[in-house]
Order: structure tokens, then C-alpha cells, then sequence
């Protein structure tokens, strides 16, 4: 049965997804912890990528939006004092915009470019290698005892 999109999501932020930041510097750290390195490099790349993207078309449509309002504003109004206010405004929100687009990293500015690792980490092969021969052992020594003391011999 396949997860519900909250499902998977709940799986992948506890077991994949490790996002830190310090508290001094204000730095972010977004890891994606995977069996293939080049997935999580990848990952890790679409979720900044998207933050990104999601965080700049919201504030756009935000200063467009408001943009909007204010020149229905300042029409509306016959005093200069306000049309010059409503005009600061308008470019306040111009700039938003202008900066919002001048960039591809809005609201996250990579500093060190995701890598895939060289070394693995998990799963400890040599571990489950170890522990499968030790239990394999173990299972057949306790089969052969078993079958000595219930008295059934084995026909040759």
C-alpha cells in the first residue's frame, strides 16, 4: 500500500531530512541522508531550489499585489502630501521586486555547493555480515543439538 503524501512526508523530514542552523552565525545546514550519494546531493539542490523559488514568487505576487493597491490609491487621492507617500511606497515595492528577480538564491545564498560523499556511511556491511554468520552459525549448532537429543537419526 502506498503512503499518503503526509505519510511520506512525515518519513522522509525523521529519516532523511536534517535541517540545523546556528543560532551565532544564522547559517542554515539542509542534509539528506540517503543510500546513494548523488540522490541526496540532488535533494538537497531541489529543496533549496524550491525554498527558494516558493519564498520569491510569494513576496512577488505580495509587492505586485500591493503595487496594485497603492496606484488605486494615489488616484483616488487629491492631496499631494499622500500622493508623494503613496509614491515611496510603490517604490519600495518596486524594489522587492526587482531584487526578488535579480537572483536565484532569494532567500538561501549557497556558500558551499552540496556534495555527494565519498565514503559510506550506512549500512555497516561488514557488521551485517558478521552478525548474519555468527546467527547462521548459532541457528544450525542448536538445530543439530535439538535433533540429537529428540532421539531422530538422520537416514543414510
Amino acid at each position: 500500500m502506498r503512503p499518503s503524501v503526509q505519510e511520506a512526508h512525515e518519513l522522509f523530514s525523521e529519516e532523511f531530512l536534517s535541517v540545523d542552523q546556528d543560532t551565532k552565525t544564522g547559517f542554515v545546514t539542509v542534509a539528506v541522508t540517503h543510500y546513494s550519494p548523488t540522490v541526496a546531493r540532488n535533494w538537497v539542490i531541489l529543496i533549496v531550489k524550491g525554498v527558494n523559488e516558493a519564498v520569491r514568487a510569494r513576496d512577488v505576487e505580495e509587492a505586485e499585489k500591493s503595487i496594485a493597491f497603492l496606484n488605486q490609491q494615489r488616484l483616488k487621492t487629491s492631496l499631494v502630501s499622500l500622493t508623494e507617500v503613496f509614491a515611496e511606497l510603490i517604490e519600495q515595492q518596486t524594489k522587492t521586486v526587482m531584487l526578488a528577480n535579480a537572483s536565484d538564491e532569494y532567500v538561501f545564498q549557497v556558500i558551499e555547493p552540496p556534495v555527494a560523499p565519498e565514503l559510506k556511511s550506512d549500512p555497516k556491511r561488514a557488521l551485517i555480515c558478521v552478525l548474519g554468520t555468527l546467527l547462521g552459525g548459532l541457528l544450525a549448532v542448536l538445530f543439530v543439538l535439538i535433533r540429537h537429543f529428540t532421539g531422530k537419526k538422520i537416514a543414510n
